[in-house]
């Protein structure tokens, strides 16, 4: 997912570093929905669908199906809240069958473990990435680069399908592969979410 600010200009929106998002095709054998990009990041990322800013992916009528891929458009603690809240409804209801889902870690953990957030990150498996990333920028309408400084430390969360066999330290061996490793949070000690999570 780009993480695109649909409410930011063109310099603003954020892309996913290259290598995370082959890492989230190989681990899910594919990506079916980015819900917050747009065609420039789509071709990074290379989701089968994607909505992006003429089409409003927390829109009501906007289908969520398959495996996702979701780094949400940045901004204040409360629009990303409203994109994970979206993403964990549309698993629980069977219309996501898995999902990735890429964060700032520290905010994410803290407005996840509030009571206005009813399933919280750290519910489900969680890498916190070992070192800090470079997420994508458009400097014009075609042309895609690296950030030049990194971003503050990021988390990748994993909604699991329920018949899968791989584990959340497989994810971990591809992004190590892939030059980005990651770090299982130790909150997280089972290989399915707890029971009230997927209820």
């Amino acid at each position: 997912m780009s993480g695109v600010n649909h409410a930011m200009p063109l310099k603003e929106s954020w892309g996913t570093p290259v290598a995370v998002c082959e890492a989230a095709r190989l681990f899910m054998g594919g990506i079916d929905l980015d819900p917050a990009s747009s065609e420039a990041f789509n071709s990074i990322v290379q989701a089968a669908a994607y909505y992006d800013a003429a089409c409003d992916g927390l829109a009501p009528g906007a289908p969520w199906l398959g495996r996702v891929f979701l780094n949400p458009p940045g901004g204040t603690p409360g629009k990303a809240k409203k994109w994970w809240k979206r993403l964990v409804a549309e698993w629980q209801a069977g219309n996501v069958k898995e999902a990735l889902y890429l964060s700032s870690a520290l905010d994410s953990f803290q407005w996840s473990q509030s009571d206005a957030c009813d399933v919280p990150i750290l519910a489900f498996p969680t890498l916190v990435f070992a070192k800090r990333l470079r997420f994508l920028e458009m400097l014009d309408s075609e042309t895609i680069v690296p950030q030049k400084n990194p971003w503050k430390p990021c988390a990748l969360t994993w909604l699991p399908s329920a018949d899968t066999p791989r584990r959340v330290e497989d994810l971990a061996g591809i992004l190590s592969a892939l030059g980005e490793p990651g770090i299982l949070v130790e909150a997280y000690t089972r290989d399915k979410p707890p029971e009230d999570a997927a209820t």
